[in-house]
């Protein structure tokens, strides 16, 4: 599963363990790759090993107020937050 991002030009790319995102630059320069669940400290929720299933732009609600540019990312679990472009910092924004 992959987002590309035309403005950054940058393709986010989960990994196919589903648990690892990596920022890739157009050029094919790997940025950085993270573990955002394990990183985070984050607990299972409905699921042992929950996996990313979905990366794309933030919703206008998940940025207010925030510096930066992030991309969103779900887990399967329902739990999701925004990684930083810049740095794959992962932010918890909640669960479902």
């Amino acid at each position: 599963m992959a987002y590309a991002d035309k403005t950054l030009q940058v393709v986010f790319y989960a990994e196919t363990d589903g648990r690892h995102i990596s920022a890739i630059a157009f050029g094919g320069k790997v940025l950085w790759a993270r573990s955002p669940f394990v990183e985070a400290k984050l607990k299972p929720y409905r699921m042992a090993e929950p996996r990313i299933v979905r990366i794309g732009p933030p919703l206008p609600w998940m940025i207010k107020g925030a510096k930066g540019s992030f991309v969103a990312i779900a887990f399967e679990s329902t739990q999701f937050g925004l990684v930083d472009v810049k740095s794959g910092d992962f932010v918890f924004l909640g669960q479902d």
